[in-house]
């Protein structure tokens, strides 16, 4: 192993990041260079102040914080906001992504996909636990047994992944 050393003057053109290190951005698309150690840094930061999720445009990525975050009432306010903007102001959130499947499952008539990906232990299960909640709450209240149907098929999604696991 071989010790590297560079003058001070050049060490700004290590920075992971341009412009504002200390800056984060919700959507990997506007980091103003887009490389892996700029990705992997704004990743970093974000997860240091608990925002584990970040876009990729319409691509969500979630770090697990191996804790619980937020409570009901965060997740009632996310759900009043579901109601009210548009899915491009939203934060992230896999609620964002419910949603946007949803609303395109009603828009054009045909099913929609939700492919969740990561390692053993990466929160798979949670996130889509999260996903069928905002479906269930977007579902209309007119339809009788929607709601326990879509949070029965979170048993049975649950009992597939643990034996896949």
């Amino acid at each position: 192993e071989e010790l590297v050393r560079l003058p001070t003057a050049r060490l700004k053109d290590l920075s992971p990041v341009v412009g504002d290190p200390s800056a984060t951005c919700d959507d990997l698309t506007s980091l103003p260079d887009i490389c892996l150690p700029a990705v992997l840094h704004n990743l970093r930061l974000r997860f240091a102040s608990d925002a584990i999720y970040t876009s990729i445009g319409p691509v969500l990525i979630s770090v697990n914080p191996h804790k619980r975050l937020g409570h009901l009432d965060d997740f009632l306010r996310y759900c009043d906001d579901l109601d009210r903007a548009e899915d491009e102001l939203l934060p992230p959130h896999v609620y964002r992504i419910a949603r946007a499947a949803f609303t395109a499952l009603v828009r054009t008539g045909k099913s929609q996909s939700i492919l969740v990906s990561g390692d053993s232990g990466a929160g798979k299960t949670e996130a889509c636990k999260l996903v069928v909640a905002c479906l269930a709450r977007l579902a209309p209240s007119g339809r009788a047994g929607a709601t326990e149907a879509a949070l029965g098929g979170a048993l049975m999604l649950e009992a597939w992944g643990n034996a896949t696991t």
